[in-house]
């Protein structure tokens, strides 16, 4: 990714700075992962007191994991919806930008 659509953005996961650099548009939505995933890391270090922070990272890593296999096993079931939801999508934006 280069050119001037990008921005440098440094986000903090687990109190660690990490630099990215992403599309202008996504950075709202980057910045609110950012967010849930340390909110998930602050969940499983109070769930678990005596795990280290690395092993709270990887929890949350593996919920995130199975969330996305999840998702695709139950798109491939209905491969359909992912169409569907292309096709809605195109109504809202016809609808809003009018």
């Amino acid at each position: 990714m280069s050119g001037k659509d990008t921005n440098n953005v440094n986000v903090r996961i687990a109190g660690r700075i990490y630099p990215l650099k992403i599309k202008g548009e996504e950075e709202s939505t980057i910045l609110q992962i950012v967010d849930e995933v340390n909110a998930e890391i602050n969940r499983f270090q109070s769930q678990y007191k005596n795990k280290d922070i690395q092993d709270c990272m990887s929890m949350v890593l593996l919920t995130y994991a199975y969330d996305i296999y999840k998702a695709k096993s139950e798109s491939i079931d209905q491969p359909n919806l992912s169409d569907k939801m292309l096709e809605l999508d195109h109504l809202l934006d016809d609808l809003l930008s009018k």
